[in-house]
């Protein structure tokens, strides 16, 4: 608690991040600017305001894009701030079904590879159509998970029943060897963008290795308050992209590799960067096969 306090009290209440915040931008309410949800803390941490859903609410509004952190003069860490709310916090709080539910795809394998059936049966039948029109999604509380689910139809190649094999040869002459961070979701979700990756990779002339161990990044877990298992994840992770000979960690989701450069692992976080900053110091350029576009 005394942390939590000497962090908050940093922020001096200027204000000067009141523009680069896209919830206080949305909503025009002080109570969820970066400065007002420090005051919130602040009063929460020195027993002047009690636990409430109110609270809570105002606290899981943030995005944790950190665009504040950027700009503030006083250098508040306003990221630490609110994971170490969120981490006091979660002992007394019971997470959401949604939230359970999505930590128990992210962590377990066998579990992800069933959403992923489920997730082909329920978009390409009738099912969602039906559970909309009886307000399931809306009654269990995961209508933000049911808007969010990809488009698939009885011919889409976004969830092939195929695994992704664990290595992948470059097509050209080789220039070095990556790992590529698919995270929990990538099979899941944006299977299409690791196919691309891949091919993309290979392409330019790398190796790519994508270890079957890697689990979830961690920043689930992180941002809800859950540090104990955050940095378990971080040690499975470490250990699958460890002794390979990887040139670099590559990812494809901006949120994973902020997490997993964030890991206390120097020689691992070193190393990751995302695809397109990759590409770009690799001297990838393919720019005079592009076709003009117009829009």
């Amino acid at each position: 608690m005394n942390t939590l306090l000497a962090d908050a009290d940093i922020c001096v209440k200027c204000g000067l991040c009141l523009s680069h915040c896209p919830t206080y931008a949305k909503t025009q309410n002080e109570n969820e600017s970066p400065r007002g949800l420090i005051a919130l803390i602040q009063a929460w941490a020195g027993h002047h305001l009690d636990t409430s859903e109110k609270l809570i609410e105002h606290i899981d509004n943030c995005l944790l894009c950190l665009s504040c952190e950027k700009v503030c003069p006083a250098v508040v860490p306003y990221g630490r701030i609110i994971d170490n709310f969120r981490g006091q916090l979660y002992a007394e709080r019971y997470s959401s079904l949604a939230l359970s539910l999505l930590k128990k795809i992210s962590h377990n394998k066998t579990i992800n590879r069933l959403a992923q059936s489920c997730l082909r049966l329920y978009k390409t039948t009738r099912l969602q159509k039906t559970a909309r029109l009886l307000r399931l999604p809306n009654l269990l509380r995961l209508d933000k998970i049911d808007r969010l689910l990809p488009d698939v139809d009885r011919n889409s190649i976004s969830l092939p029943r195929d695994p992704l094999k664990q290595y992948y040869s470059a097509s050209v002459e080789v220039k070095g060897t990556v790992g590529l961070f698919t995270g929990c979701m990538g099979s899941l979700l944006e299977q299409e963008t690791v196919n691309a990756a891949i091919k993309v990779l290979t392409t330019a002339g790398f190796n790519v290795s994508l270890p079957e161990q890697q689990t979830c990044c961690g920043a689930l877990d992180l941002h809800n308050g859950d540090r104990e298992t955050a940095e378990k994840l971080s040690r499975i992770n470490c250990s699958a992209f460890a002794d390979q000979g990887l040139d670099s960690i590559v990812t494809i989701a901006s949120g994973c590799g902020s997490q997993l450069r964030k890991y206390k692992q120097s020689e691992f976080a070193g190393k990751v960067v995302d695809i397109s900053q990759f590409l770009s110091q690799s001297g990838c350029n393919h720019s005079e096969h592009l076709m003009p576009l117009a829009v």
